[in-house]
């Protein structure tokens, strides 16, 4: 029996509507397939959040966790319908035989889980610091560093989980395939991300952009992607990166990515979603799987990176 999204719409539409986009109605189109796939408490919490972002309007610890909470819930029905789009067989939630990750797929008689996450910009003297907006002109730097760290805390709590708790208790299997889906738009106001993204560079020890200049010609080289060992931490020792590279993930066959949130989504959803595989992992995925996505892949060479983003069907 289908079940309304909203316990009010007049209350979800103040909070989620805009100008530009109608994205009440943009959920409600995406609750008509989604809703089989959602946990039982799916519909609870994303109503519970919009109701205390209608009372809470103004900055305050809670319209933090508010948005916190629309925005794991939103990315959780954006990843499914992502899936579901590519003409994956997500299994219904009802014919689970155990809770486990946000999403379980049939890749052939082959499982994969799919857990997404959300962080915020973190508690700790390495948070992300809060964007000051300001009505006049102003050039700050962008807060790179404690962003990554909110992502790659992010990955390695929900490998941890996926390790410790999901094959421990039998609920997944050595052999499946496992991604973690990170959505890291609440650990920052910015609008955008870093291109390649900051994921990406995490995930491969990727550093900043750099060209060299040849005194004798007086000419610059094509620009380069440096390689990145470790980001320095106020907290303790410098995160070291590469997780992807360096093997330090087997049981994460590929994370999947996007900076979207219930405001920010764009013309068409499946655009801001990327993935990125591990060519490492114990459980890599298949080329079938990868193709309908925008894929990166990166190849180090030497001191330096070839990265490339592939659209769906080019994998």
């Amino acid at each position: 029996m289908k079940t309304d999204l909203f316990d009010d719409l007049s209350i979800a539409a103040s909070v989620l509507d805009s100008d530009r986009w109608n994205n009440t109605n943009f959920l409600l189109d995406c609750w008509d397939t989604y809703e089989p796939y959602a946990d039982a408490d799916f519909r609870t919490e994303l109503n519970r959040a919009i109701t205390d972002l209608s009372a809470h309007q103004t900055p305050s610890p809670d319209r933090t966790r508010a948005c916190d909470l629309l925005q794991q819930r939103y990315w959780e029905m954006l990843t499914g319908m992502a899936l579901l789009s590519a003409g994956f067989q997500l299994i219904e939630y009802a014919n689970r035989t155990s809770a486990g990750p946000d999403h379980l797929v049939d890749l052939d008689g082959r499982r994969l889980w799919i857990e997404c996450t959300a962080p915020g910009p973190g508690t700790t003297a390495d948070r992300v610091p809060e964007t000051k907006i300001s009505t006049t002109p102003t050039v700050s730097e962008v807060p790179n560093d404690q962003i990554t760290l909110r992502l790659s805390g992010a990955i390695k709590t929900k490998q941890a989980i996926y390790k410790d708790q999901y094959l421990t208790d039998g609920i997944a299997d050595e052999d499946d395939l496992f991604i973690i889906a990170v959505n890291g738009r609440n650990t920052s106001v910015l609008p955008a991300d870093d291109s390649p993204p900051r994921i990406l560079k995490y995930l491969y020890r990727l550093g900043p952009i750099a060209a060299s200049f040849d005194l004798d010609t007086n000419k610059f080289s094509d620009p380069y992607l440096t390689l990145r060992n470790e980001i320095p931490r106020i907290t303790g020792d410098p995160i070291p990166t590469g997780a992807f590279a360096n093997g330090n993930l087997p049981h994460v066959s590929g994370v999947i990515y996007s900076h979207c949130d219930p405001w920010n989504r764009g013309p068409s959803f499946q655009r801001s979603i990327v993935l990125v595989p591990n060519g490492t992992a114990s459980n890599p995925l298949s080329r079938n799987f990868c193709l309908p996505f925008h894929c990166w892949h990166v190849e180090n060479k030497g001191k330096e990176s070839i990265v490339r983003l592939s659209n769906p069907g080019e994998f």
